[in-house]
């Protein structure tokens, strides 16, 4: 039998040739079809030192081999069975605390993600538990549990077990650190139902309570939330981004530590919370020269606290002051004080010459304090020179630089804006001198170049009170990628913004990923290197770390016979 003969209509003719073409576009290798990244979030966001954690990333993980970048020593990242599935060893020594992570592969990278080491053992929420009959015991409260209200109106209840007197702290890592777009309410109910404690914001959006119980029995944690971005509507929300981290634990807690920052002469801090024992209300601070911030921790705590580190004196609120005694500052210190009562005023001195300018801060409500900082200012007859509230709207710490007017000592006074107080009414007041200075930021933190196509980099650059150049580079890239150096004039344009321009010797040679960062130095700021910023992102994350892929070269497709 002679074989069937297949005439191609010319309409079949046309369809084929555009399929082969779309193939041969694409270089019949995928190139083109490849995908970045999309991930937002992995479940569960964080594990218990010195386990190993199963992830699963959030969003599309894009073309593989995807692989993780982070520069947080004490976690390893090994690729698990799906695409987007991670296995994290949580080492020992690692640092309790919010961590930061990338995933990218050849096509680009994802913004920072968040993988968050706890010291507590930790479980995962299940459902259902929407009612008080339906909550899972909690025999030991010392524990974090990693969960999702994940449809609308859900809501998460977790029974736990207290004996009268015992102290349970409740608190909620979501919105914050997690850019989950939730704002989550916490209440502690009584073995009979009845709300005890409620709260909606502590750390930013995030609740936290601590209770403590007047009766034996089993008392109920709720959680739900509405939408961190209001609408129209008012009724509980849930989606499956709502991740949450919920602590509860009626063992140590750390709510601050004094002081509130790492002088020169600091050697320990105290702390204060709930459930301190003896033992930890005091801890050894270590520090390296050049390091911008310090880490406080214990391995009974729950989470580490960082602190900045100063070049001044590091001091703590005075005790045993006389009426009419102030403690003397100088120029530069910090004081870390609380205002432990209503209608309680911390007052300080500090002597200045005519003409002297300084910068003054109150960090509370930016600390998580309930402090609402008000600042005045008055000269040594007790008159008024000066008041300051909020820094910026919806900013409620006070940022001020002021001038004296004369030689003199001046009362600095800190106090609630509202009169109130109480022992999570605590703040730090710092005091410098002004100085020239200026700050770098990006409108992006990952960038992609493209084989024959230059690559942009706007830089914005904020001033205060520096008319010299600035020059401005990028370091951490390999030398086949070429940035040359830009100058920010003292003024003109180029003293708000200057562009780096970006190109590869061979692309071929370089296309990868790589961690980079944007660098200014100006001879009248001390000669000091200031590291350029990202956007914040939901949680108020900025990063200095920023990333670039270079795609690689597209394969050449010999033209058709």
């Amino acid at each position: 039998m002679k074989p069937a003969l297949r005439i191609l209509l010319p309409s079949a003719c046309t369809r084929l040739t555009a399929v082969l073409s779309a193939a041969l576009a694409c270089g019949l290798s995928g190139t083109a079809l490849a995908e970045a990244p999309a991930v937002t979030a992995v479940v569960p966001a964080g594990g218990q030192r010195g386990t190993t954690v199963d992830i699963s990333s959030v969003g599309k993980p894009g073309t593989a081999p995807l692989s993780v970048w982070t520069a947080e020593p004490g976690l390893k990242f090994e690729p698990g069975e799906k695409p987007g599935q991670f296995r994290v060893t949580v080492s020992e020594e690692a640092r309790t605390g919010t961590h930061r992570f990338r995933l990218y592969n050849a096509e680009g990278a994802t913004a920072p993600l968040v993988f968050v080491v706890g010291a507590l053992p930790e479980i995962t929420e299940t459902e259902p538990n929407n009612l008080v009959t339906e909550a899972a015991s909690q025999e030991l409260p010392r524990l974090t549990v990693n969960g999702a209200l994940a449809k609308a109106a859900d809501v998460d209840i977790f029974a736990v077990p207290l004996k009268q007197g015992q102290t349970l702290v409740a608190s909620l890592l979501a919105n914050r650190d997690l850019g989950s777009p939730m704002d989550g309410v916490l209440q502690i109910l009584s073995p009979g139902g009845a709300v005890q404690v409620r709260n909606d914001d502590d750390h930013g959006l995030d609740p936290q309570v601590a209770f403590t119980a007047t009766e034996d029995g089993t008392h109920y944690v709720r959680l739900f939330a509405f939408p961190a971005a209001p609408n129209s509507s008012v009724a509980l929300s849930g989606s499956a981004t709502y991740h949450y981290r919920l602590t509860l634990t009626s063992g140590p807690f750390v709510d601050y530590v004094q002081p509130m920052a790492i002088g020169p002469q600091t050697e320990q801090v105290s702390v204060f919370g709930w459930n301190i024992p003896e033992e930890l209300r005091s801890l050894p601070v270590s520090r390296t020269d050049d390091a911008e911030e310090t880490v406080v921790s214990a391995a009974d705590l729950p989470e580490s606290v960082s602190l900045p580190v100063t070049a001044g004196p590091a001091l703590v609120e005075a005790a045993g002051l006389q009426d009419g005694q102030l403690q003397q500052l100088t120029v530069p210190s910090s004081v870390t004080g609380v205002i432990s009562g209503p209608g309680e005023t911390d007052g300080y001195s500090l002597a200045l010459k005519k003409g002297e300018t300084i910068q003054l801060m109150v960090e509370a409500r930016s600390r998580y304090s309930l402090l609402d900082p008000l600042l005045t200012i008055r000269d040594a007859e007790g008159k008024l020179l000066k008041e300051s509230d909020d820094e910026a709207r919806n900013e409620f710490d006070v940022n001020l630089a002021w001038t004296a007017p004369a030689d003199g000592t001046y009362t600095f006074q800190v106090r609630d804006v509202f009169r109130h107080g109480g022992p999570r009414y605590f703040y730090r007041l710092s005091v410098e001198a002004v100085k020239p200075d200026f700050g770098l930021s990006t409108e992006a933190e990952r960038f992609t170049l493209t084989p024959g196509t230059p690559l942009e980099i706007p830089v914005s650059i904020t001033r205060s009170r520096l008319a010299s150049e600035i020059s401005i580079s990028v370091r951490g890239l390999p030398s086949g990628l070429i940035v040359p150096p830009v100058t920010s004039a003292g003024k003109g344009d180029t003293s708000k913004k200057v562009t780096l321009q970006l190109s590869a010797v061979a692309a071929s040679a370089v296309a990868g990923s790589y961690p980079f960062e944007v660098t200014g130095l100006a001879p009248e700021a001390d000669e000091a290197v200031r590291t350029a910023k990202s956007p914040a992102d939901a949680g108020g994350y900025q990063t200095r770390r920023f990333w670039l892929t270079v795609l690689p070269v597209p394969p050449v497709v010999a033209p058709r016979p």
